[in-house]
């Protein structure tokens, strides 16, 4: 896990751990817990025990766990033990065999970059719908 992520500290949300609100991380996440809301951060990975609810907007996301949102990065990884729902907007999309993906997937990387800024300056809801659960 992580192995293109670039390196340096992860802000970790642990594995025992609920946040029940959108976190804006500077650098990377690490999602081994539950959280519910958007998350922003250059560099995301949602370990096999994680699980977000809410939309990823980052430049790299390697998701082995669970994704009930949207999903919107330059790169995103789906790995084996993944589980997504929703709408992947992605440059590059990398999914391994085994994982679990029901939704739309596109590659417009102008246009994740736009709603990464737009998402950032905003307090409204994201521009992103949250996909059912």
């Amino acid at each position: 896990m992580a192995a293109n992520i670039p390196s340096g500290p992860f802000q970790t949300i642990k594995r025992q751990q609920a946040w029940k609100q959108g976190s804006d991380f500077a650098g990377k996440a690490l999602i081994d817990g539950f959280l519910k809301g958007d998350l922003h951060a250059r560099a995301v990975v949602v370990g096999p025990t994680g699980t977000v609810m809410g939309n990823i907007y980052a430049d790299q996301a390697e998701i082995g766990g669970r994704v009930h949102g949207n999903i919107g990065a330059r790169k995103v990884q789906l790995r084996a033990s993944s589980h997504v729902r929703g709408i992947v907007l992605a440059g590059i999309l990398e999914v391994e065999g085994g994982a679990d993906f029901e939704g739309k997937c596109r590659s417009l990387t102008r246009q994740v970059d736009q709603l990464r800024s737009e998402a950032r300056r905003s307090a409204a809801p994201s521009p992103l719908p949250l996909a059912a659960e």
